[in-house]
């Protein structure tokens, strides 16, 4: 029975994978131009992809090749459209870059995913929407603090968004600000952390209703707000005030989020840089193995190695942390 149903899985997947060329073949043929309809319904699968994206109903792996057609297929309208029209669909094919480098972010694919971020910007830049580049940027300074590049390269684009936007409240500099604060954290700059972390705050009050309420990447929530607040807090080791950071984070989580794993990562380091090694260690391993597979590496893997890192330098030989270590960067 087992072997039937995989049987009919793969067939019913190559009748799918097979149908996709003869309907864009079919389009071609047509030959129809680019209208203002068209345009509405490529921003409206936009919303949709950003929805989906913002879920964690769906890995991002088996979001990116949907990501991935639909972007090709775009390319080509912008391709023949007209004048007018060109903007609107730059702005379209920014936002499928940007999932889509989301996507390989979560994926753990830093190098590919770089290459979308960049064609995300130069596409927003191209459009009439003066606030998307900041958004794109924005966003890719939060992601990147997770990638290889290190510290200095997160900060590099957070002021780069920031230089563009002047500050202005915007979800693009909320995100900067957020990216800049937490990356200080890290590095142990209580002052310059804090000060960020309040300028944030002061950007956040004057957001508009809609993009505080927006829950996709777009927006810029309440909960950003305190993840971020409850981020700083416990890298820095103000283990009071991260606490109320950390409840405040989850009673705004959906609790199929990732980002409830990331504040609980965030509830480890506290107990760690308590004094509580081991508890702090095991409560990453068992957050870390509740994650689905696809879930377990990129973006992920790495906020389990911020907690795991303020492990002190006497304790690092400890078998736990060994053990944990290795299952995180087993991914």
């Amino acid at each position: 029975m087992r072997r039937r149903t995989l049987l009919l899985g793969a067939v019913v997947s190559g009748m799918v994978a097979g149908a996709e060329p003869v309907r864009r073949s079919l389009d071609a043929a047509l030959a129809l131009h680019t209208t203002v309809r068209d345009v509405a319904d490529w921003e409206r699968t936009v919303d949709e992809y950003a929805r989906l994206s913002a879920q964690a109903r769906v890995s991002r792996d088996q979001l990116l090749p949907h990501l991935l057609a639909d972007l090709d297929e775009v390319r080509t309208h912008l391709a023949a459209a007209d004048g007018s029209l060109r903007p609107a669909l730059a702005g379209v094919c920014a936002r499928l870059s940007g999932l889509a480098a989301v996507a390989l972010v979560s994926a753990g694919y830093w190098s590919e995913a770089a290459r979308y971020w960049r064609t995300a910007q130069r596409a927003a830049r191209s459009s009439d929407d003066r606030d998307l580049s900041g958004h794109i940027g924005g966003r890719r300074a939060i992601f990147s603090l997770y990638g290889p590049g290190g510290t200095a390269s997160t900060l590099r684009i957070a002021d780069d968004v920031l230089a563009e936007t002047g500050g202005k409240p915007s979800s693009g500099t909320a995100s900067a600000l957020g990216a800049r604060a937490q990356v200080l954290a890290l590095e142990g700059d209580r002052a310059g952390a804090h000060s960020t972390l309040s300028e944030l705050e002061h950007v956040f009050d004057e957001l508009g209703d809609a993009i505080r309420s927006d829950p996709t990447m777009w927006g810029w929530s309440e909960h950003r707000l305190h993840h971020t607040r409850s981020f700083v807090h416990s890298y820095l080791g103000n283990t009071r005030d991260a606490g109320p950071a950390q409840d405040a984070a989850l009673a705004l989580c959906s609790p199929r989020s990732l980002a409830v794993a990331q504040v609980k990562f965030h509830q480890a380091a506290c107990m760690i840089v308590s004094g509580d090694v081991v508890q702090g260690t095991h409560h990453v391993a068992e957050v870390y193995e509740s994650l689905a597979p696809g879930h377990r590496n990129g973006h992920m893997s790495t906020s389990a190695m911020f907690a795991l890192n303020k492990v002190p330098a006497q304790a690092a030989r400890l078998r736990a942390l060994r053990e944990v270590r290795e299952l995180v960067s087993s991914a």
